[in-house]
């Protein structure tokens, strides 16, 4: 009972404002919706032959909330060192199969992250003038992941 009520208070802090945040973005929420959604349809999915249909669901449940946040951009490395340490270490996969079974099930988010970036240098809010601009523009895309990748895995450790 304390513990609950604790919590209720800590949720309900104006000094919390992650939780004010999460409630007004609702880009944000759709994305983790998203990104959650196909993390549990690639560790449900246990098979190790891909079908078009999955690649296809995969592609556009990964391509969505990717152009509605950049927040999902390291979700596909995740995905590939969860399911390569669950097929080398849960299925006893040599690392050479594990590698290659985890690159078949993350190859279509890789390809619509491939689209991502692509579409993402060809904007021309993007381009800038300096001369190192694909430099800039590949800092642009990729800057925020490590920070959002360690705020998840603080996340998990300590919720």
């Amino acid at each position: 009972m304390l513990v609950s009520i604790l919590t209720l208070f800590w949720a309900l802090h104006p000094v919390n404002v992650e939780s004010v945040l999460f409630a007004i973005n609702f880009g944000a929420l759709v994305t983790y919706f998203f990104c959650f959604l196909l993390f549990i349809l690639l560790v449900n999915n246990s098979a190790s032959k891909t079908s078009l249909l999955y690649s296809i669901i995969a592609f556009l449940l990964y391509l969505f909330p990717l152009f509605l946040n950049e927040y999902s951009v390291t979700l596909p490395f995740i995905l590939f060192c969860y399911l390569f340490a669950t097929y080398s270490f849960h299925n006893k996969m040599s690392l050479k199969d594990s590698f290659l079974v985890a690159i078949k099930k993350i190859l279509p988010l890789l390809i619509a992250l491939i689209i991502f970036v692509v579409y993402f240098s060809l904007l021309p809010t993007i381009r800038t003038t300096q001369e190192s601009s694909l430099l800039v523009t590949l800092e642009r895309i990729f800057w925020l992941s490590p920070q959002i990748f360690l705020h998840y895995l603080k996340l998990i450790i300590f919720p």
